[in-house]
């Protein structure tokens, strides 16, 4: 809901429920830029969560209601008495005092795309509260992007970090083992061998993985995810015993 005041202010407020009840609330979330004038008339876009107003000067605003990004001011030489946007939102249609249509091309292809929206928190409708969120898609025309880069930067580096704790001893303690235990007829199978899967790139390993190895796993599923655990125990093990 878009509520606009006598002093030319807008706001946009919606219900959500609140972190700490279990009823709805309304309240005021967003804050758009100010008229210098009352404001007269307001046409949301049908598509997308743009906002056009207009004061009784004339003036049109046309903004961003989940960013508050302004994206256009628009001043005429005889004031607009009325104004909207077309359904593909690429489109601005006026009509001035002399009853005259007037149209203009729109051209904001993203406007929910902003700094603020790739790293901080975005409020988005429905929400119980700020929040960084990443969708880039959805399966109705009515969904808005999310458009966060925070989870999947940090996403990124934890599942960096995660695979690292596992990585860096099993690599240091395999060359270790090979360059100093393994036998040397079997070195020279085994060196060659992890000279060319660090040669490959790892979606090439991936693709491989998934298209071959994945369904002689599946069978035996179970197994193979014991066996992960299982058999470096028994290793050990045996080693102490020796």
């Amino acid at each position: 809901m878009i509520v606009a005041d006598d002093a030319g202010g807008l706001s946009a407020w919606f219900a959500y429920q609140h972190p700490g009840g279990k009823r709805l609330r309304l309240d005021r979330v967003h804050e758009l830029r100010s008229h210098d004038s009352v404001v007269e008339q307001l046409a949301p876009s049908m598509r997308t969560k743009m906002l056009v107003s207009r004061d009784a000067d004339g003036t049109v605003h046309v903004d961003h209601v989940t960013t508050q990004r302004p994206l256009l001011t628009l001043e005429t030489d005889r004031p607009l008495v009325a104004v909207g946007l077309n359904d593909r939102a690429d489109g601005l249609v006026g009509l001035d005092a002399g009853g005259q249509m007037l149209i203009w091309d729109l051209h904001v292809e993203h406007p929910e795309v902003a700094w603020s929206t790739y790293f901080g928190k975005v409020w988005y409708e429905s929400y119980r509260e700020p929040a960084y969120v990443w969708q880039s898609a959805g399966a109705t025309d009515e969904f808005e992007p999310k458009l966060s880069l925070m989870p999947l930067i940090f996403g990124t580096l934890k599942g960096t970090f995660y695979g690292m704790l596992f990585a860096v001893p099993l690599g240091v303690l395999g060359a270790m083992y090979t360059s100093s235990l393994m036998h040397p007829r079997m070195r020279r199978y085994i060196k060659p061998a992890f000279e060319i899967m660090g040669s490959l790139p790892t979606v090439v390993i991936g693709f491989l993985a998934a298209l071959w190895l994945a369904p002689l796993v599946r069978a035996s599923l179970t197994a193979f995810l014991l066996m992960l655990g299982f058999l470096p125990l028994t290793v050990i093990a045996g080693m102490a015993l020796y």
